[in-house]
C-alpha cells in the first residue's frame, strides 16, 4: 500500500494467526499512522484488523467468526465504520448491515437494521 500523499509502498501485516485478505478493501487513518483493512484465520469469513504502516502495531478489531469489510476512518481517526455481511432467518435472505466500532476496539454499534447496506464512507463536516 501507498499513501495518497505518496511515498514508500507498505506490506499490510496482520495480527499473529490471522491473514490479509487478497484484494480486499482497505483505508488510511487521517493522520497517515493505522491502516485498517480487512483479515481472517483459515476457513474463517472477515475481520477488521489495522496495523501501522510499518507493521510494527498490529490490532484485530472485530472476530474473523464474521464477515466484515469496507473499513473506513471517521475524519478524527477515532473510529471505523464498516459493512457486515449478514443472513436473514429467511432462505437466500442475505443482507449487509453498516456497524461503527472506536478504533482501540470497543464500543462495537451496529448502525442500520434489517437493509442492505454496502461499502460505507464518512465525510468530512464542512
Amino acid at each position: 500500500m501507498v499513501s495518497a500523499s505518496g511515498g514508500k509502498a507498505h506490506s499490510l501485516q496482520a495480527p499473529t494467526g490471522l491473514n490479509v485478505l487478497s484484494g480486499a478493501a482497505s483505508s488510511w487513518s487521517p493522520n497517515g499512522k493505522r491502516i485498517a483493512y480487512e483479515c481472517n484465520r483459515p476457513a474463517e469469513l472477515g475481520a477488521i484488523c489495522i496495523t501501522s504502516p510499518s507493521g510494527g502495531y498490529k490490532r484485530q478489531l472485530t472476530s474473523p467468526k464474521n464477515e466484515d469489510e469496507h473499513p473506513s476512518w471517521s475524519p478524527n481517526g477515532k473510529m471505523i465504520v464498516f459493512q457486515r455481511y449478514r443472513e436473514g432467518a429467511g432462505v437466500g435472505s442475505i443482507y449487509n448491515e453498516i456497524y461503527v466500532i472506536n478504533a482501540d476496539g470497543s464500543h462495537l454499534h451496529q448502525l442500520t437494521h434489517g437493509g442492505d447496506d454496502e461499502a460505507p464512507a464518512w465525510q468530512p463536516r464542512n
